[in-house]
């Protein structure tokens, strides 16, 4: 059997190490698009806690992140991801849902930001999370104009 040569030890030298620049090149690139995904797609995850807390509470919008926590528990079932989800979204706690719900949409889209990515505060969402908001306020003026009921004002006036 012939003993490797030193340039055949070199090339498997080179190979592993390129080998593992590419394996970490690889995870890296995973754990930045998990990241991304995340930064995108919670904003849409806070609105529907926002959605869940105002069916609870009577109409009323949320005026703090740890209104909003009970159902996030209710939700997800965990405190897991909690700590990330103010970090990643932004939400207007001082909006009023009857003046959000009287808001037309122009050109499909919501004519306010109440919810948003912080990471991208200019990016068109997935599951845009104020067309969700807009969509729920809408529909509970729907069905409280269908029991003739009057539209209810700011929950803090």
């Amino acid at each position: 059997m012939a003993r490797p040569t030193r340039f055949r030890i070199a090339l498997i030298i080179v190979l592993i190490i390129v080998a593992s620049g590419l394996v970490g090149f690889g995870v890296g690139c995973y754990l930045q698009f998990a990241n991304y995904m995340r930064d995108l797609y919670t904003p849409s995850q806070a609105a529907n806690l926002v959605i869940e807390y105002m069916e609870v509470n009577h109409g009323a919008w949320p005026r703090s992140w740890e209104e909003l926590h009970k159902p996030f528990l209710e939700h997800d079932g965990t405190d897991s991801n909690w700590e990330e989800l103010p970090q990643r979204v932004g939400i207007d706690f001082t909006a009023d849902p009857a003046k959000l719900a009287t808001a037309e949409e122009a050109n499909g889209d919501p004519p306010f930001r109440v919810v948003w990515s912080l990471a991208y505060p200019d990016a068109r969402l997935p599951n845009d999370p104020n067309r969700l908001l807009l969509h729920y306020l809408k529909e509970q003026e729907r069905k409280r104009a269908g029991r003739n009921e009057q539209p209810r004002g700011s929950p803090r006036e």
